[in-house]
């Protein structure tokens, strides 16, 4: 009931989020919450966009769970959420929606695979749908998850650009599964 609890409020709290690929292809058992921090820059254009967010993300069971992230340090915010669905070993996809200065629609596929047993580095295709504008921007993510013990891990990530309407990103950040 705790953790229902803390997720509840953390979503709250957080009104919304985007889709991101700061996890893995793997997904949360009933009832597990991770919450994270991850600083970030945006790159496009030659100019740079520093953000700080924050994620939670919460088993459903069924082989899904419901990711919410939040930025509140920036005037114009970044939020949204996504939901997860386990598609095979390695392998899951992702839909959601965010706002960054205009609304987009998400989705991702990802892929993890372990490099060490404390060591898993995962990538995909990510893209957004900008409702607005009628455009699809498509990323490469790549990223490299590092669990130091007790429930913590230390995630770095980054979004390369495949189409213009995308953006470069570089993460780096801290998440703590609470069991």
């Amino acid at each position: 009931m705790k953790k229902i609890i803390i997720a509840l409020t953390f979503m709250m709290g957080s009104m919304a989020s985007f889709g991101q690929i700061f996890d893995s292809s793997d997904i949360l058992k009933k009832g597990e919450l991770v919450v994270a921090c991850e600083p970030g820059v945006f790159i496009f254009d030659g100019s740079e966009d520093f953000r700080t967010f924050f994620h939670g993300e919460y088993g459903l069971g069924k082989k899904m769970d419901l990711g919410v992230s939040i930025d509140p340090l920036n005037r114009d915010g970044y939020y949204g959420a996504d939901l997860e669905l386990w598609l095979a070993e390695k392998f899951s996809m992702s839909v959601g929606a965010h706002h960054f200065s205009k609304m987009a629609l998400d989705a991702a596929v990802k892929y993890s695979t372990p490099i060490r047993s404390n060591i898993k580095f995962t990538s995909g295709l990510d893209g957004d749908y900008f409702i607005n504008k009628s455009r699809v921007a498509l990323w490469l993510p790549v990223g490299v998850d590092m669990e130091i013990g007790n429930g913590l891990s230390v995630l770095v990530e980054a979004k390369i650009e495949i189409t213009d309407e995308a953006y470069n990103y570089l993460g780096i950040g801290v998440a703590y599964k609470l069991k």
